[in-house]
C-alpha cells in the first residue's frame, strides 16, 4: 500500500481501538478519541500488545503476514495526519 501503510497497520487498529469496522459509528475513525469510554469502541476493555498480535494471527494466516509488523501509525486525535500542501 501506499506510503509504508499495511493491511496489518488496519487490522491492528481495529483491534487496538476495538472498532468493528463495517459498524455503524457516531462519528469517522480519524475522529476516534483515543478513550476506553469513546463511544465508537465495541468494549471499554483495552487489549495489551500481545493480545492484539495474537488476535491479528487468529484472523489471518501468520505465515502470511508479521501480525507484529507496523507500518504506518493510525491518524486519530492524538496523532494528527499531518498538514497537506498542494503545489
Amino acid at each position: 500500500m501506499a506510503n509504508g501503510l499495511l493491511g496489518t497497520d488496519f487490522l491492528r487498529c481495529w483491534l487496538s481501538w476495538s472498532i468493528l469496522p463495517l459498524s455503524r459509528r457516531s462519528d469517522l475513525m480519524c475522529n476516534y478519541s483515543g478513550n476506553p469510554e469513546d463511544p465508537q469502541r465495541f468494549t471499554k476493555e483495552e487489549l495489551s500488545e500481545s493480545e492484539v498480535i495474537e488476535s491479528a494471527k487468529k484472523i489471518v494466516n501468520p505465515a502470511l503476514t508479521d501480525c507484529s509488523k507496523v507500518g504506518l501509525a493510525p491518524y486519530f486525535k492524538r496523532n494528527t495526519q499531518p498538514d497537506v500542501s498542494f503545489p
